[in-house]
């Protein structure tokens, strides 16, 4: 089996679906890859058993599922962030500011006139 790396890069969000299911389609085929290399091994006499080429296919087996493996944890990565994202983006729609009743205009306006001629009267009167 190769080395491996990791790697970061973004996508569109609308494309995670189809990249889960690629890696889903991949995982099987991994899958399928191993268990027809079992598959062979099982139908083996038992004497061609004890072979190192049974050990190859062996250790083809493990690395399949290896891969396998390392995909099943990239997508549970990859599901958690997104729904992490989510989750976020929900906690950070910014509050709706409560519906202030504003008073009406004119009881404002006539308020602004009574004092007026409140303030006209009383500087007559001194």
């Amino acid at each position: 089996m190769g080395q491996r790396v990791n790697i970061q890069y973004s996508i569109n969000i609308d494309d995670l679906p189809k990249k889960i299911l690629y890696m889903v389609a991949r995982a099987h085929a991994r899958l399928e890859e191993s268990a027809k290399a079992l598959e062979k091994m099982g139908s083996k006499n038992e004497e061609d058993v004890l072979t190192l080429q049974v050990v190859d296919n062996i250790s083809f087996c493990r690395d399949r599922l290896i891969d396998v493996d390392v995909a099943l944890n990239d997508m549970t990565n990859i599901i958690l962030s997104y729904i992490k994202f989510k989750s976020q983006e929900n906690d950070s729609q910014p509050e709706q500011a409560p519906n202030l009743v504003s008073p009406d205009a004119q009881k404002l306006q006539e308020l602004i006139t009574n004092f007026k001629d409140s303030m006209n009267s009383d500087e007559v009167t001194d």
